[in-house]
């Protein structure tokens, strides 16, 4: 078993392993690609923006959604920590306008095998091409099943899977539908950092152009009472089908958290963004410019006028917009006209109506409910030994190098803290319960109302005793010769595991569960559990699944032979005829023949003698174990003492 399986290999999953490795775990990294970081390739249009060099202040001033919930983590790993790790590892970085740092030889592979080296120099053992199919929790521990169908146990799991943006790079919701499939509350999932889409014609009339200094609003136009959304100073870009841009990518990630904040969509909203081309100036300012502009080149026409205040593409657009004739001589443009283009020019209203498609984005809006994270280990609250890292979780930033950070940090967080985790669970005693008594005592029906109201699994030892008897049947194997059977076991791996819906066996890694209420099962089983070897292997797997979960079970000597050092040891006994009568109900119940109480007491006072003078672990109470007298209790009774006493033992 594994200490620590790691799920994804981008920045987040990277830097979880290898933190969790360096803290002495135990770690299995799996990547459904290729090879790791594809993500990454892209980022920086291939340059990698891999971090900012601001201070923690500043970072969390540039997460958008729940940046209170990343105080703890960015403190494990700040900016300055992610650039000494990623020079440490050979690559010279450069800081760039806004803080942006990059390689300075501007390729994004040269930041994926400076974490790759990172990686594989901190013990993790790597495996590219693995899918997960599917994440269960097994007791104390989990199965992370892959799509190939091999299976792999571990304490812990580490989800870094990313979002769902870029699916090419492997993006594509697979831990968002794990963590739904655990149970985990996962908000609406919406494209952050994306171009947004406007009707506009004058949009894909300006395609291509790009403009600099530019200040925008964006603003919720819905009602009479105008919401301001957000509102920035930077670069943007008219496309074929709207705007996008550093400004615009902003806006979108402000749009996106308004959305889900409101509970609406972009259908029911009037949503507006306000370009002022002249953010320099102020209006009076503009206004004298462009009546300098106009006495310079009065005898020219209008739409000529304008070459020393606009880019030539633009001129078209804003002489339509203004509403101004474009021949009309620039010295003859009234003072109301004037007005109104300086107005276009400080305002130009741009109807934002969608955002192109989320698998475009640069990140996801949404995730893993921040409330279901511890914000200091990245550990779910509600699973213990489930951690998950990097944009999964609902939290989402700005651009500028501000999400890979959120990833680095978030991983970091996460490895330390699985690493931690591991280290308890190591250190960490399981409860097991042992419960001895004769026949009749009602010791099954205990252990089993017991091990479901404390949390507990049930060890059905009879299955085990099921499954060699069906596999050796299955095989042709002679299972009344003592010889044939040892051999047929000499080599067989048997073990339980507990599901949701119960216990499992499995031999030589098949579950074999499904199996073990067949006839050949139930004959095999009563004819192996004779010959020492069988009991022998069958006590050795109790004892190993002892070791991993909180058990509970129930037989004639668990408490003396199979679990001799278990917590809490009890002795479940009635008198003969005690159990005679509730073996009579028992049979009254199933519609089985029986015989009177008398004949029925006779068999178990004959039961009973058998059991105490058997040549190996004959019937007695271990010296450590609490008897408790049934005779006069009812089981509901008899339940509730044991769930008291298991109580205290955990204490």
């Amino acid at each position: 078993m594994k200490d620590l399986i790691v799920i994804g290999a981008g920045a987040a999953g990277m830097i979880a392993s290898a933190s969790a490795a360096r803290e002495g775990a135990d770690v299995l990294l799996l990547e459904k690609n290729d090879r790791v970081g594809r993500k990454i390739g892209i980022t920086g249009k291939g340059r990698c923006n891999v971090t900012n060099a601001c201070d923690e202040k500043t970072y969390i001033e540039n997460v958008i959604t729940n940046p209170r919930f990343m105080y703890s983590a960015i403190r494990k790993l700040t900016p300055t920590d992610v650039m000494d790790l990623i020079a440490q590892e050979g690559v010279r970085l450069k800081t760039e306008r806004g803080g942006r740092v990059f390689p300075e030889s501007d390729k994004a592979f040269d930041i994926i095998d400076a974490l790759y080296s990172y990686v594989k120099k901190s013990g993790v053992k790597l495996l590219t091409g693995k899918m997960v199919k599917r994440i269960t929790r097994v007791g104390r521990s989990f199965e992370v099943e892959l799509t190939s169908g091999e299976s792999h146990r571990t304490k812990a799991v580490i989800l870094a899977t990313g979002g769902l943006s870029y699916p090419t790079t492997g993006s594509t919701g697979d831990g968002h539908r794990m963590a739904k499939e655990m149970g985990l509350h996962v908000t609406g999932l919406r494209p952050a950092l994306i171009p947004l889409v406007s009707p506009d014609s004058f949009c894909r009339d300006l395609m291509g152009l790009s403009l600099k200094n530019v200040e925008v609003r964006l603003v919720d136009e819905s009602s009479d009472r105008e919401k301001l959304i957000y509102a920035d100073f930077s670069e943007m870009l008219f496309t074929h089908f709207g705007v996008s841009g550093p400004v615009v990518l902003s806006c979108s990630s402000y749009l996106a958290s308004y959305l889900r904040n409101e509970k609406a969509d972009l259908s029911h909203r009037k949503i507006v963004l306000h370009i002022d081309l002249k953010s320099a100036l102020s209006t009076e300012t503009l206004d004298q410019r462009i009546q300098r502009d106009f006495a310079k080149y009065s005898a020219r026409d209008f739409q000529n006028s304008l070459t020393d205040l606009l880019p030539r593409r633009m001129i078209p657009v804003i002489v339509k917009l203004s509403g101004i004739d474009r021949e009309k001589k620039a010295g003859q443009v009234s003072r109301e006209e004037r007005q109104r283009l300086v107005r276009i020019l400080k305002d130009l209203p741009v109807r934002i109506t969608g955002t192109r498609p989320l698998q475009e984005a640069i990140i996801t809006n949404g995730g893993i409910d921040v409330n279901e994270i511890h914000p200091g280990t990245m550990m779910i609250r509600k699973i213990p030994g489930l951690f998950v890292a990097g944009e999964l979780i609902d939290v989402d930033c700005l651009t500028g190098g501000f999400n890979l950070q959120t990833a680095f940090a978030t991983g970091k967080a996460a490895g330390i803290g699985a690493a931690s985790y591991i280290q308890k669970e190591r250190n960490r005693r399981m409860l097991n319960v042992a419960i001895d008594g004769p026949g009749g005592a009602g010791k099954s029906s205990v252990a089993r109302q017991a091990a479901e109201r404390e949390g507990l699994q049930y060890v059905d030892s009879g299955a085990l005793y099921r499954a060699i008897g069906y596999v050796l049947v299955r095989k042709g194997i002679d299972v009344e010769d003592q010889n044939t059977v040892e051999e047929g076991i000499s080599a067989m791996r048997l073990s339980l595991f507990y599901r949701e819906d119960g216990q499992h066996v499995t031999v030589n890694d098949e579950d074999v569960t499904a199996f073990l209420r067949t006839p050949e099962a139930g004959a095999g089983a009563s004819k192996v559990a004779v010959h020492g070897k069988v009991r022998d292997l069958v006590n050795s797997v109790i004892r190993e699944t002892a070791k991993i979960y909180d058990v509970i079970m129930d037989g004639r000597d668990i408490g003396t032979v199979v679990l001799p050092d278990a917590n809490l040891k009890l002795y479940i006994t009635a008198t003969s005829e005690e159990r005679a009568r509730r073996r009579l109900l028992e049979f009254e119940a199933a519609r089985k023949p029986h015989g009177d109480l008398e004949t029925v007491k006779k068999e178990i006072e004959e039961r009973d003698y058998r059991d105490s003078h058997r040549e190996i672990a004959p019937l007695k109470q271990a010296e450590d174990a609490v008897l408790i007298d049934t005779t006069t209790m009812s089981l509901e009774e008899v339940v509730e003492e044991v769930c008291g006493l298991i109580q205290e033992a955990r204490k």
